[in-house]
């Protein structure tokens, strides 16, 4: 199995994405690496966060600020500014979440001096009048064994498989790893093998003669304290399942290798006009700036 990983990050490194999803879709079915989270994933908030360079928006190299005036700049990114990530390649917007604001603020490797806004995502059926009727989420796991680990998912997961598979967690650990590593500039292939291992994972597939879409995935955090995870969906769905019940924007003080230190700055809510807000663009309405905000202190390492 090892042989085999090795022999897929040189393939990234020339291969064609197509290529890649053809080699990947035959090692996962190989190794039978299919399980599915199915279930009540969607009760639960998520946080979608943006860093910038102003308290008010970006400041583009004159100065000129681009404020945060509009729900939809807090969503997923338009395509055509989308570069190459984990999960998407270059112009192909996905939706990047995490389950807790701590993590999505670590998410966007903070530096001292950036604000960091980030939008609580609500699930519908969680409120009565804006209640949207669908099935739940159908998420593939990338990185299995970590996950089962974490509270919430190891409820709902479904057909672990066994520690005695060695070839198995092999594959998985390797997943894992490949999932939350720090990428730099000169291995963008690693994103090219995360997106095509991302495209297989959402593939459809059937299971008793019942077909099934994946609406995403989930994968380990940077932060890894087994209670923390990422998620990404496909934008329409998220948009059909969630809404925006407010903002939060805060100012990093001190970034190191050891821990973050900031402080809230400001919140912010969605002004709708319709009661459905997927379908309609809603502008935010933004607090004065706090003062005298007590400082916090997050762990890059727990």
């Amino acid at each position: 199995m090892e042989r085999e990983i090795n022999r897929l990050i040189e393939l990234s490194k020339t291969a064609t994405l197509k290529e890649l999803i053809d080699v990947i879709e035959v090692l996962t079915t190989k190794h039978t690496y299919n399980t599915t989270l199915l279930g009540n994933f969607d009760d639960k908030p998520l946080y979608r966060a943006r860093k910038h360079n102003n308290l008010y928006g970006n400041a583009d190299t004159k100065g000129k600020v681009k404020d945060f005036m509009y729900e939809s700049e807090l969503w997923n990114v338009p395509a055509q500014y989308a570069p190459l990530g984990r999960c998407n390649d270059k112009n192909e917007s996905m939706l990047y979440c995490t389950n807790t604001l701590n993590t999505a603020i670590l998410e966007c490797k903070p530096e001292a001096g950036d604000y960091i806004t980030t939008a609580i995502l609500v699930p519908y059926r969680r409120n009565k009048i804006l209640s949207v009727v669908r099935e739940p989420l159908l998420l593939q796991l990338v990185g299995q064994k970590y996950l089962s680990q974490i509270d919430g998912i190891r409820d709902i997961i479904k057909h672990v498989p066994p520690d005695k598979d060695e070839r198995h967690l092999i594959f998985d650990n390797f997943l894992d790893h490949l999932f939350h590593m720090e990428v730099g500039p000169n291995d963008e292939h690693l994103y090219k093998l995360s997106l095509a291992i991302t495209r297989v994972k959402m593939l459809p597939f059937k299971i008793k003669e019942k077909n099934y879409i994946p609406d995403g995935i989930i994968y380990s955090s940077i932060v890894r304290n087994k209670r923390d995870y990422n998620v990404l969906l496909r934008p329409d769905t998220a948009k059909q399942l969630y809404y925006i019940e407010r903002f939060k924007t805060v100012k990093i003080l001190v970034s190191n290798d050891e821990h973050v230190l900031l402080k809230n700055i400001r919140d912010g809510w969605p002004v709708r006009l319709e009661t459905k807000p997927y379908k309609t663009p809603s502008v935010i309405f933004w607090s004065g700036q706090f003062k005298n905000q007590p400082i916090y202190r997050l762990r890059k390492h727990q």
